[in-house]
């Protein structure tokens, strides 16, 4: 087992344990520094930069398709007679634009997006055990004394 999947199972238990406790809830979503600088990153740079640079990717590598089709139709007549039916065969065109550019740009903002959470939520659960720490720390610190949590 990697060390990355070692710290993850760790702190996937002590996950349970943190959120019954707002003191360590509070001091784990304030101290993720990581986390809060990713999820800035990331709202300000999908929306303007990346998604305007998938967009012009996915128009390069999906143009539209036009594709011919002959459609025959057969109409009865009295001009020619095959195999004892009088019938007229005429050939014509139609012609269908396909385009699957809509269906890729939704499938790709919704895998960057559901990618960027992601990895959001990956680095808030890559720092529980240290705000786990900390907050055992100060409990310690102020002799199991309870504290009321900081007002905003």
């Amino acid at each position: 087992m990697t060390r990355l999947a070692r710290k993850t199972a760790k702190t996937l238990r002590l996950f349970p344990g943190m959120l019954r406790k707002p003191a360590k809830a509070l001091r784990w979503l304030l101290g993720a520094r990581a986390a809060q600088v990713a999820l800035i990153v990331l709202l300000l740079t999908v929306p303007t930069i990346a998604l305007r640079e998938i967009d012009g990717l996915l128009e390069k590598m999906y143009p539209p398709t036009v594709k011919t089709y002959p459609i025959v139709k057969t109409y009865p007549t009295v001009k020619k007679k095959f195999f004892g039916l009088n019938t007229e065969t005429i050939i014509n065109t139609e012609t269908i634009i396909y385009s699957r550019l809509k269906s890729r740009k939704e499938t790709a903002r919704i895998v960057l997006w559901i990618c960027s959470g992601g990895l959001v939520a990956f680095l808030l659960i890559l720092h529980t055990p240290r705000a786990v720490e900390l907050a055992e720390a100060r409990a310690k610190e102020n002799g199991g004394e309870r504290r009321q949590a900081p007002r905003f």
